[in-house]
């Protein structure tokens, strides 16, 4: 690997690497050091930002997800016939409560999802002004893949949708 970055998982350098040697011509377009720099910046105090959080456990439970257009019928029928692990797991970052549900087939290094989870929302959340006061982000590890569609069709690309305060995403590859 080209580029190497400790703190990150061997996939993350995989897709850092790929990015690199695939879409050149895109980051010469990113020249300026400070964009580079002020990345870098939000992402170290993202990562060294010290959150309270709670978290809880369930195990054996089946979910019912909400009719929504924009959920495909054969992830949510997939959703309803499984028995999941649900982590559940409370931040509350700059007075935003952040309550995050995470539905797993099998156990899950919990602190790896943590981690990253809270990295974003501190990038997001301390970079921003927001009205309001609450997010839900609901993450079902679903192991169906995204499938290239001889024609666009809602179920084979997305992964995910945003209703009002809630964003759901229901891949694992996600």
């Amino acid at each position: 690997m080209k580029y190497c970055v400790t703190k990150l998982t061997n996939q993350s350098n995989l897709n850092i690497n790929y990015i690199f040697e695939h879409y050149p011509n895109l980051l010469e377009k990113i020249k300026d050091p400070y964009f580079i720099k002020l990345l870098y910046t939000l992402i170290y105090k993202a990562s060294n930002t010290k959150n309270k959080y709670t978290l809880t456990t369930e195990e054996n439970i089946t979910v019912v997800p909400s009719k929504n257009v924009y959920f495909p019928i054969n992830i949510r029928e997939h959703i309803c016939e499984s028995i999941y692990i649900l982590y559940t797991i409370q931040f509350i970052i700059n007075d935003i409560i952040i309550h995050v549900k995470i539905y797993s087939n099998n156990k899950i290094n919990i602190n790896k999802y943590i981690y990253f989870i809270k990295l974003v929302l501190n990038i997001c959340v301390n970079e921003s002004i927001c009205s309001k006061k609450y997010f839900g982000i609901t993450l079902y590890l679903t192991p169906l893949k995204k499938l290239k569609p001889n024609r666009v069709v809602n179920n084979d690309i997305n992964s995910g949708f945003y209703l009002k305060t809630e964003f759901i995403i229901f891949r694992k590859e996600e």
